[in-house]
């Protein structure tokens, strides 16, 4: 696993491919945030796990030109008092 911190220091990425090659990227939060935080900002943490896993396959020369990056949402940890703590996205298979 793999992990980078933003300059911001707002969440910390972490990277990791399953038994079958899937990437996926794990973005935890430094503080938790709520359904209003979350959602001014979901854009921003999904283009970020987008990010990091495509540098991983970039790394490993494991996608061609003209390849495109897409990740879902694969699960939520919500702390008590519905304040998410983390995200993981997952690479998409056709």
């Amino acid at each position: 696993m793999t992990g980078v911190k933003s300059a911001s220091g707002v969440e910390t990425v972490s990277t990791w491919a399953d038994d079958f090659g899937r990437w996926h990227a794990l973005v935890r939060f430094a503080e938790p945030l709520g359904r209003d935080a979350l959602e001014r900002n979901a854009d921003r943490v999904r283009r970020r796990a987008r990010r990091a896993i495509r540098r991983e396959l970039a790394a490993r020369d494991a996608v061609g030109p003209g390849w495109q990056c897409r990740v879902q949402l694969v699960d939520a940890f919500v702390a008590p008092g519905c304040v998410t703590r983390s995200l993981i996205y997952a690479e998409r298979v056709k």
